[in-house]
């Protein structure tokens, strides 16, 4: 190779290794956008990826692999995100949680990280997971404001799941593992004076074995509720697992006949997977759309037309419906002021 082909590149991380066609590329971001710090250090920057670079180990990129990359990329440039120094992986009580002076790759949630795969040939040659950025697919939003003369940070960070995705009428429902399409964790992160608030969302679809091809289609079901109770159980073992105390508001409408079905089938597994969690688990059903047609206001509670007040408790603890569509549960963490939020 002569002097003339040599050229200086600079990126911001490198994403990992991918193989196509026997052939081993290195993925390095080249474009990224600063979307700002999430947390009250300056040093928790996190930045959107808006471009990136396929390195061939080889000198050419063969020509039948190029519009493989070239998909690669469209995916990867949408909606992807990562932070040299903040953890985007776990929530601030998990993160918490972490022992000091770990990596991010050491201390990731496997579940949100979307890069863990192309890493596995750096962690074969036993580099210093220092090295290794993690990613995640999903949102991160920024704001900065002032109240009382003091700085107020918002941060809105959503996380997809690795578990399950796709798109929206391809994958439906559960699996087998307990595993729900389209899982998303969204949290929010409000830091204000010396305090960090954090307040989190996870939305997933119907836990029941389910189908719908399209926007018009029919939804079926593709195994009965009885066949799906032991997926449903491990599902919401999970989440009682993680979050404690489960509040599930289901926000599907009671005259649709698809979303009837859907919820019929849901709720013949609830009250059967109650019974043994019933210190840990209660079960709304409100009809968003029919609810919110005839709202007049949304405050400390929601109050419909003919006095009719909306309000879910546990024990000693209160939340509302959550604005979201589809099923949805909710746990506040004693003593943290984190809550939780799933569908």
């Amino acid at each position: 190779m002569n002097q003339s082909s040599h050229r200086i590149l600079q990126i911001y991380a490198i994403l990992g290794i991918i193989t196509i066609n026997c052939e081993k590329f290195l993925i390095a971001i080249d474009k990224a956008q600063d979307m700002g710090p999430v947390g009250k250090s300056v040093n928790s920057r996190v930045y959107k990826i808006k471009g990136i670079c396929f390195l061939p180990l080889k000198l050419e990129i063969p020509g039948e692999v190029k519009p493989l990359l070239s998909g690669i990329r469209g995916v990867v440039e949408q909606g992807m995100y990562f932070s040299y120094n903040y953890d985007l992986t776990n929530t601030v009580e998990r993160a918490s949680y972490s022992v000091q002076g770990m990596s991010l790759y050491d201390r990731a949630e496997r579940e949100y990280m979307w890069n863990r795969n192309v890493c596995k040939d750096f962690i074969r040659a036993r580099i210093d997971t220092n090295w290794i950025i993690p990613v995640i697919q999903g949102f991160v939003g920024v704001i900065e404001e002032e109240m009382e003369g003091k700085k107020v940070r918002l941060a809105l960070i959503s996380r997809r799941s690795v578990k399950r995705a796709g798109t929206r009428y391809n994958v439906r429902g559960i699996d087998d593992e307990g595993n729900v399409a389209n899982a998303v964790e969204t949290e929010q992160i409000l830091n204000f004076d010396s305090t960090t608030y954090s307040f989190n969302q996870i939305r997933g679809t119907v836990p029941v074995f389910w189908k719908q091809t399209g926007v018009f289609a029919d939804v079926s079901l593709t195994r009965s509720p009885q066949m799906a109770f032991l997926p449903f159980t491990k599902h919401f073992d999970n989440l009682i697992s993680s979050y404690k105390r489960v509040i599930i508001f289901n926000l599907l409408s009671t005259t649709k006949e698809g979303e009837v079905k859907l919820t019929r089938a849901f709720e013949m597994n609830e009250a059967e997977y109650e019974k043994k969690s019933s210190s840990n688990m209660r079960y709304c059903h409100f009809d968003f759309h029919a609810e919110f047609a005839t709202a007049v206001s949304i405050g400390a509670s929601i109050e419909i037309r003919g006095g009719r007040r909306v309000r879910c408790e546990v024990g000693s603890d209160a939340c509302l419906p959550a604005v979201l569509p589809g099923c949805a549960a909710q746990k506040r963490a004693a003593g943290s002021g984190e809550d939780q939020l799933s569908r």
